[in-house]
């Protein structure tokens, strides 16, 4: 989509000019474009583009703490948003949330749990790739 191209458009540029105006707006128009769609597929195309965010700031030596706290923060609500999503995905089982919860940067989410705000249960869980207590807690869970 749009930042993906962006970033990779970005990789060519060596000068940047911001400017105070708007020449860019975007509408949501109704129900089934890209954004607003239920995607079985959402976690994979958000954590593929922050792998390459990721890349895109280690490629042009921006690898500051802002730059990780800001991309940290973003793989936070990007694994929260693809676990509480399973609820309402038809025909995914466990294996759903027990992939989200195996990518190698979990890891490394451990120094950044403080910009994350969601409950500590639910840190420590994705910290510790605990798939049955979220499988637990959506069983008993159900509205």
């Amino acid at each position: 989509e749009d930042l993906i191209f962006n970033y990779q458009y970005l990789e060519h540029v060596n000068n940047i000019t911001c400017i105070d105006k708007a020449f860019y707006n975007y509408r949501i128009i109704g129900y089934g474009t890209l954004s607003s769609k239920l995607r079985k597929d959402q976690f994979n195309t958000d954590y593929t583009q922050w792998k390459i965010l990721n890349s895109f700031y280690h490629k042009k030596d921006l690898w500051y703490d802002e730059a990780k706290e800001l991309l940290y923060h973003r793989l936070w609500g990007i694994i929260y948003d693809g676990i509480f999503l399973f609820p309402q995905l038809k025909g995914v089982g466990k294996e759903y949330i027990k992939s989200i919860l195996s990518i190698p940067e979990i890891t490394e989410l451990k120094q950044y749990q403080h910009i994350y705000p969601c409950k500590k249960w639910i840190k420590m869980a994705i910290l510790n790739r605990q798939t049955f207590i979220f499988y637990l807690f959506f069983k008993f869970n159900k509205k």
